[in-house]
């Protein structure tokens, strides 16, 4: 519907791009060419689009021969096995730094910009439980999935919680799986924090940074050595399109603007 995927009048999913299931783009290293002609076919730069495409593909064939290295040097077996001990090793050194962490309820809400779906700001909140075992996080009292793009989805909610949990307990250590093991989501489906399939979602870091706020506001007071104070929160892109005249060919600027 807009250069750039997303905007402020979009209702469904439909409206935001092309909906791909998972599909293999790559097929015993050879590249399936119904798939591309597909994306490029709906795309208004398909010269970009081919150049992310194979930009991933490369990135995996890379990582494919470096763990086929390893594999070749050590065995599958202790390449294996060295993966499993280094999620176990992360899950253990969570569970001791959880037990640093203040327990206890805490709460936090705020209010995202009005004009969503009434001249009044949407009310959101978070309840967290810490104890010596879990980080629990419950955005059971959220508003329902918009009619407009800022809704989120599940796993997004749970990578914004789980970036704060390693902030406070694990900042530096390289990152898996077990470094985020006692963190517990709960979101109802279909909320603006868990959004059903057609629901729009191209302005989903909105929300998704909304979630990972709220818990840092419910804890900064408690941890004030580890959290901040709040943040830009927003990214306010501006996005720009059309056709260059140097060479009439199209041209789209997303341009995101972080701030302090």
């Amino acid at each position: 519907m807009n250069p750039g995927s997303y905007g402020p009048s979009t209702n469904e999913i439909f409206q935001e791009g092309l909906y791909i299931p998972p599909v293999r783009y790559y097929r015993k290293g050879r590249r399936n060419e119904d798939v591309i002609r597909i994306i490029l076919c709906n795309s208004r730069m398909p010269d970009y689009a081919r150049g992310d495409l194979e930009a991933l593909a490369a990135s995996l064939r890379l990582a494919d021969r470096r763990i086929k290295d390893l594999i070749g040097k050590y065995g599958v077996e202790t390449v294996r096995d060295t993966m499993k001990s280094m999620v176990e090793a992360g899950a253990k050194l969570a569970a001791s730094r959880i037990k640093l962490l203040p327990k206890g309820k805490f709460y936090a809400e705020d209010f995202m910009d009005e004009g969503y779906l009434s001249a009044e700001p949407p009310r959101i909140s978070a309840r967290l439980e810490i104890t010596d075992e879990e980080f629990v996080v419950d955005f059971s009292d959220n508003p329902v999935a918009f009619p407009v793009s800022a809704n989120t989805t599940y796993p997004a909610t749970v990578a914004s919680v789980g970036v704060v949990f390693l902030s406070i307990t694990n900042p530096h250590e390289p990152l898996n799986q077990g470094l985020v093991r006692p963190v517990k989501v709960i979101c109802p489906e279909g909320t603006i924090l868990s959004a059903r399939r057609l629901s729009p979602v191209s302005v989903y870091w909105e929300t998704m940074t909304y979630a990972s706020d709220l818990v840092w506001k419910a804890l900064a007071p408690h941890i004030p050595d580890r959290l901040s104070a709040g943040h830009f929160l927003s990214i306010c892109c501006d996005q720009i399109a059309g056709i260059d005249p140097r060479n009439r060919e199209y041209f789209i600027i997303n341009e995101p603007n972080p701030g302090g």
